[in-house]
């Protein structure tokens, strides 16, 4: 089932067959998954590719314990899987994710995401490539990035007091900021952004 009856029986016949359908690309993968443990024994924990009948590559999972036998030979006991569906998903995934991060980055201002701590303290997920820098200046963006927290040494003194996230509807809607406020440039100059953001609890 995993590559079809023809090659199955062809593997039966020799099982160094099953290393000539792996993909060029993975044989290398599969010598390096071999591995001396501290009991001696040997084992394989690797993601490969394989051909199959139809004469497509699929994705499987294999992984198997050896044990060296007195006339230096190797006993394989283990199981292979197909993860081929699992492995599109993810490079779907993939490639929306980059998708969805070259349109963020191209996006005017500044594009982010932060998770706030219970102590207070916040840690940034993503901050977009370069809008921080036009609103606060290369000097002060690079301490944000470092420090998220750095944020609010720029706010306006005016401002500080008032930086509060509301819940607009109800109890179990999330957070949200919706304001404009002051930051401080590397020129020292206080200009004025807006931002919007929702924060989930």
């Amino acid at each position: 089932q995993l590559i079809g009856p023809e090659l199955a029986w062809r593997i039966q016949q020799d099982m160094d067959a099953m290393h000539a359908l792996v993909h060029p690309a993975d044989r290398a993968a599969i010598v390096d998954g071999d591995r001396e443990e501290a009991d001696g024994q040997l084992s394989s924990d690797v993601e490969y590719r394989t051909l199959t009948d139809s004469g497509e590559y699929r994705w499987m999972y294999s992984r198997a314990k050896g044990l060296v036998q007195p006339d230096g030979s190797v006993l394989w006991h283990g199981f292979i899987v197909d993860i081929d569906e699992r492995k599109r998903i993810e490079e779907a995934l993939h490639h929306a994710s980059l998708r969805l991060q070259t349109l963020a980055d191209n996006l005017p201002g500044l594009v982010y995401s932060y998770r706030r701590h219970p102590d207070g303290r916040r840690e940034h997920i993503y901050l977009g490539p370069g809008g921080l820098e036009e609103i606060v200046g290369p000097r002060n963006a690079a301490q944000m990035r470092a420090d998220l927290d750095y944020h609010d040494t720029l706010l306006h003194p005016d401002e500080k007091d008032s930086f509060v996230p509301l819940r607009p509807g109800l109890a179990a809607d999330p957070l949200q900021f919706n304001r404009e406020y002051r930051l401080r440039h590397d020129d020292g100059v206080y200009r004025c952004g807006s931002c919007g953001a929702e924060l989930f609890d």
